[in-house]
């Protein structure tokens, strides 16, 4: 789905003086920049603190201590900034040295980016199928709870959270930028009374605003590409353990993974076949090469399934410990059935042509179940077959394609998940596959590892 269609096109003119407008504010807003990083330097020196990573942790943990916001409220209305605060840590440090790895330095920095913003806002399903979670299950679920919203953002879901009845939200983001837009667009909003922001990653929170002992409902969009990219479930099920009060909710509360096998046209190589009347092999060999050990995400036209699919392994938010992130799955696929009559949507991808399987195609699933969503359950699909989403679909392109002949029914093996030893927000596919026949016997085993 094109992001620009989502929202009309301004007149010429009006797209001149916004453009003007744009450029004005980016040159503001890199004058404050470089205001801040003065600020901090000098901050820097007082405290004696070294811009490298790798200093070692306090002796203590950080008292969370109420500051006032002053990038943001005071330029709004001084006098009432004073009355509303940001909760962050008392150990105010370079952002090098306030997270542990470069990998988090560089991955919190990238969600200041209003772009990532833009496209996730952007991305209705998601967005809607939230909205109707939260707004539609308010009896239920939402109304006069207490509310921790994790990796706010925008604070889009905190809003939601607040709109739909909630006494109090905490809107979670260690993105300093974030969390100072959060509280800007809760107070422009009407909900300054209802959200109070924490800007801290979640496991170094040591208390609650305004000596809230727990939680009542805890809401995220954790998912990455292939569900579990980036790591961010690790935090919910952190401050479901420490924050979450015995009984209380997790939205979404249940995440499946989905795995379904498709032809070579969904590869990455059958592009350079032919390029405005020219052949490149070279580059299709390239590009074949590299999508054997390196997933892909991209949508995959539901016409290119060969197979049926399956769910290899789910997720329970609300239940499941840690080590459920990280697992070795068995699943079973079958072949479609190319001379079905049946009109559905399935049946629709089985086309005349040849049966075999190129590609495996993983997506995901998250869950609003009635299990909290008593009024309103919700399921928010990224499948080939769902409206797409800006997770699309994870391709693994197969060392061996499988040829699903009336001898072939179908494939099997395993697929685990694991952390990448250097990047931990990184993930590791294994993937175990071959033909299986109709009696159960099995095809040569093929064995890949895959990076996302």
């Amino acid at each position: 789905m094109e992001l620009d269609s989502l929202f009309p096109e301004a007149d010429a003119e009006e797209g001149v003086m916004q453009e003007r407008d744009w450029q004005q504010t980016a040159l503001e807003a890199q004058e404050e920049c470089r205001e801040l990083r003065k600020q901090l330097a000098e901050a820097g020196k007082l405290l004696n603190l070294d811009e490298e990573i790798g200093l070692g942790e306090s002796s203590r943990k950080p008292e969370m201590v109420p500051t006032s916001s002053k990038t943001v409220e005071d330029r709004m209305n001084p006098q009432e900034s004073a009355q509303r605060q940001m909760f962050v840590s008392s150990e105010r440090v370079p952002l090098k040295t306030r997270f542990k790895t470069e990998v988090d330095v560089q991955y919190f920095a990238s969600y200041s980016d209003m772009a990532i913003h833009r496209e996730m806002l952007g991305d209705r399903p998601r967005t809607l199928a939230y909205q109707a979670a939260i707004e539609g299950n308010s009896k239920s679920c939402l109304r006069k709870a207490r509310v921790m919203d994790i990796g706010c953002g925008t604070g889009i879901l905190s809003l939601m959270a607040a709109r739909a009845g909630a006494a109090k939200v905490v809107a979670v983001d260690a993105s300093t930028a974030m969390a100072e837009v959060t509280l800007s667009n809760a107070k422009e909003n009407g909900y300054e009374d209802e959200i109070e922001v924490i800007n801290e990653q979640v496991e170094r929170i040591d208390r609650l605003p305004r000596e809230m002992p727990c939680v009542d409902v805890i809401v995220s969009e954790w998912m990455g590409y292939g569900l579990l990219f980036e790591s961010m479930l690790d935090d919910v099920l952190t401050a479901r353990d420490r924050w979450l009060r015995p009984g209380g909710a997790v939205l979404p509360d249940v995440a499946s993974l989905h795995v379904a096998g498709a032809g070579a046209e969904a590869g990455k190589d059958w592009f350079w076949n032919e390029v405005y009347g020219f052949k490149m092999s070279t580059m299709a060999n390239r590009a074949r090469l590299n999508a054997l050990h390196r997933a892909s995400v991209e949508v995959v036209n539901p016409a290119y399934l060969v197979t049926d699919d399956c769910a290899f392994h789910t997720i329970d938010v609300a239940l499941d410990p840690k080590d459920r992130l990280e697992f070795n799955a068995p699943f079973l696929i079958k072949r479609l059935n190319k001379q079905s009559n049946q009109e559905g949507p399935e049946d629709a991808c089985a086309s005349n042509r040849a049966l075999d399987c190129h590609v495996l195609v993983l997506w995901f699933d998250a869950h609003f179940t009635a299990r909290f969503c008593k009024e309103s359950p919700v399921v928010l699909s990224t499948g080939p077959l769902a409206e797409p989403t800006h997770w699309a679909q994870v391709s693994l392109s197969l060392s061996h394609p499988v040829p699903l002949s009336e001898d072939v029914e179908g494939i099997q093996g395993t697929i685990g998940f694991s952390k990448n030893t250097e990047n931990r927000r990184s993930v590791d596919i294994v993937l175990k596959y071959g033909g299986v026949r109709p009696d159960g016997s099995e095809l040569e085993q093929h064995t890949q590892l895959y990076t996302i």
